[in-house]
């Protein structure tokens, strides 16, 4: 059976809010994201660890959205975070247990 991986806020990165969008800066690369209002809620699920079904179920309760799309969609987000280092990935497994359960 194939470990899940959990995503979390790479601690490196810090955000601040504009009008409709929250921008992301990454102060070891200096790169910047400008998120909108999914990727603003992916990103405030991600203060903790989450693996992508959790994210899923959050954004399809949230958004009026097709499972599926939301599932592809969604992990297209996490691999560009993943690619410019706004977050970081590890198997669920390794995660402490209170990290991983959801509130």
């Amino acid at each position: 059976m194939p470990q899940l991986s959990a995503f979390i806020r790479n601690p490196e990165v810090i955000g601040a809010e504009l009008e409709n969008s929250l921008v992301l800066l990454h102060t070891g690369t200096w790169t910047y994201l400008e998120l909108n209002d999914t990727g603003i809620q992916v990103w405030q699920q991600l203060e903790q660890p989450r693996c992508l079904a959790a994210l899923v179920t959050e954004l399809v309760s949230e958004f009026d959205v097709d499972e599926m799309c939301c599932q592809r969609e969604t992990q297209s987000f996490l691999d560009d975070l993943l690619a410019k280092q706004f977050i970081q990935c590890f198997a669920e497994a390794t995660a402490p247990a209170d990290l991983t359960s959801n509130p």
